[in-house]
C-alpha cells in the first residue's frame, strides 16, 4: 500500500516536495494545505488530491505522513498539529528562525517518537558518499564555503526578521554538511555587512557575510556568503574540504577529488532533492529510521550554527555554539 503524504505549504518549495513526491513508487500525495486556498487547490488538482485551507483539516484528512513546506516562524505550529495527530513529518529547513521554537519541536517529537526528517538537501545529494570516502580516514584542516546569490525571490526570505537572514535560510546547507564531513562546529566569528543592498525597498536583510569557524577537531573554516550579485553570477555554491595534499570540491551538481597528479569527478545523475524525500518515505514505510539522514535532533544543531553567527555578527565578537544550544 502507498504512502498518503499531505503538503502543508504550496508555495515555492511546496510545489517541489509535490514533484518529488510524484516520482517516488510507493507515495501518493492525498492531501495539499495552503492560507491561500485557490494556490492550495491549483497544486490538489494537479496531483488528484484534496485541497485545505487549514492544515488541521488536512492532518485530520486520513494522511499517513506530511511534508510541512511553510514559512520557518509557522513549523512550530504546524509540528505540533502533525505530532498530535502522531504523524511523522518532513520539515523543510530550517528547524525554526528561533532556537526556542527549534528546541521545542526537537523535544516535542522526541517525546512522540515518530521519524522526522529535514530538508538538508546537501547532505543527501547522491554523490556525498564520494566525497565521505574520500575523506576516510583524513584529518581535514580547513573547509570553506561560498555562497555568491541576488535578493531573494521570496519576500519573506528577503526580510531577516522573517527568514532569519541568509546564514539561516540559505548557508545552513552547506553548514549543515560541513558538519557532516568534517566534524561538530565549536565557535564561529562573524561580520556582516548591509553596504550593498541597505535601504533597497523590499529587502530587510545583511546582503554580505563573513564567518570564521573553529571545529571541535581542531579544523579551521571560513564561510563567504552574499546576496549582492546576480541571478546567473558564474561562480557556484561551493564547498572545499582541505587535508594533507587533498582537496574535495563539491558543488551541487558534482563532487571532485583532487590529490598530486591525480582527480576524479563524481556527477549527479538523477533528480536534484529527490532523495531526500525518498529516503523519508522508505524510513516511513519500512520504520528505518537509519535511511534518514538529517533528522530534527541533528538539524536542530545545524541551526544553532547559523544562530550563533547571527549572534556573533550582531555582538561583535566570538561566539559558541554550546551559548546557543543551551
Amino acid at each position: 500500500m502507498s504512502l498518503r503524504v499531505g503538503v502543508i505549504g504550496a508555495g515555492r518549495m511546496g510545489q517541489e516536495h509535490l514533484r518529488r513526491l510524484a516520482a517516488i513508487e510507493g507515495a501518493v500525495v492525498t492531501a495539499v494545505a495552503d492560507a491561500i486556498l485557490p494556490l492550495a487547490e491549483q497544486q490538489a488538482s494537479a496531483h488528484g488530491a484534496r485541497a485545505f485551507a487549514d492544515p488541521a483539516d488536512l492532518v485530520r484528512s486520513g494522511v499517513d505522513a506530511v511534508v510541512i513546506a511553510t514559512p520557518g516562524k509557522l513549523h512550530r505550529a504546524h509540528v505540533e498539529l502533525a505530532l498530535a495527530a502522531g504523524l511523522p513529518f518532513l520539515l523543510e529547513k530550517p528547524v525554526a528562525i528561533a532556537m526556542d521554537d527549534a528546541l521545542a519541536i526537537r523535544d516535542a517529537a522526541d517525546q512522540a517518537g515518530v521519524i522526522t526528517a529535514v530538508g538538508y538537501q546537501w547532505r543527501n545529494l547522491e554523490t556525498i558518499p564520494f566525497a565521505r570516502s574520500a575523506l576516510d580516514g583524513q584529518a581535514v584542516t580547513m573547509a570553506n564555503a561560498t555562497w555568491y546569490w541576488t535578493t531573494p525571490l521570496v519576500a519573506w526570505i528577503a526580510d531577516r526578521d522573517q527568514g532569519g537572514g541568509q546564514m539561516v535560510d540559505q548557508v545552513t546547507h552547506l553548514l549543515d554538511l560541513m558538519r557532516h564531513l568534517v566534524g561538530e562546529i565549536g565557535s564561529v566569528d562573524a561580520r556582516y555587512s548591509t553596504r550593498a543592498r541597505g535601504g533597497q525597498p523590499g529587502f530587510n536583510n545583511w546582503d554580505s557575510s563573513a564567518v570564521l569557524l573553529h571545529f571541535e577537531t581542531g579544523a579551521v573554516g571560513v564561510v563567504q556568503a552574499t546576496y549582492a550579485l546576480f541571478a546567473d553570477c558564474p561562480i557556484p555554491v561551493m564547498l572545499d574540504v582541505i587535508s594533507r595534499d587533498l582537496l574535495v570540491r563539491i558543488t551541487s551538481t558534482q563532487v571532485e577529488v583532487h590529490r598530486p597528479g591525480s582527480s576524479t569527478t563524481a556527477r549527479a545523475k538523477g533528480r536534484w532533492g529527490l532523495d531526500l524525500d525518498r529516503r523519508f518515505v522508505e524510513a516511513v514505510r519500512t520504520g528505518d529510521r537509519s535511511l534518514v539522514l538529517c533528522d530534527v535532533a541533528e538539524a536542530t544543531r545545524s541551526l544553532a550554527v547559523s544562530l550563533a553567527a547571527n549572534r556573533s555578527a550582531a555582538l561583535g565578537r566570538p561566539v559558541e555554539v554550546a551559548e546557543v544550544l543551551r
